[in-house]
């Protein structure tokens, strides 16, 4: 092990959930005992309390992040053969969304100090 690697802990994300430890183990335990790992009254309870807090009607849980980008793309009307625009530098999930709706990505590079898209860039993988 490096001196850095003994110094600064790497995805130590038990620090984040320590004080909520006692509470999580019981919520899990609930789940376990419940039978109901997907779908089921936790997983409507969830829903219907980020509905509420995010305050609109309706929220939908995903699997993942590459299922809700694809559900983003339907609900804004994205279909086979259209073409969607990403960062070339965040696109596997992305691209894996676009792909399963059989749209084409498209993608733009990313500016070189912010790492974000930008106008230039944009205009760039628009025009080619």
């Amino acid at each position: 092990m490096t001196d850095y690697q003994s110094t600064v802990p790497f995805n130590a994300l038990g620090r984040g959930v320590a004080a909520m430890r006692d509470e999580l183990l019981e919520i899990v335990a609930g789940v376990f005992d419940s039978g109901w790992f997907v779908m089921g009254p936790n997983h409507n309870a969830f829903e219907a309390e980020l509905a509420q807090f995010l305050g609109t009607n309706h929220v939908i849980g995903c699997a993942n992040g590459t299922d809700a980008l694809q559900l983003a793309l339907r609900a804004l009307g994205v279909v086979s053969g259209d073409s969607v625009l990403t960062a070339a530098n965040a696109g596997g999930y992305t691209t894996t969304a676009v792909n399963l709706i059989g749209a084409t990505p498209v993608f733009a590079d990313v500016d070189s100090i912010c790492h974000l898209l930008t106008i230039e860039t944009l205009t760039q993988a628009l025009e080619h």
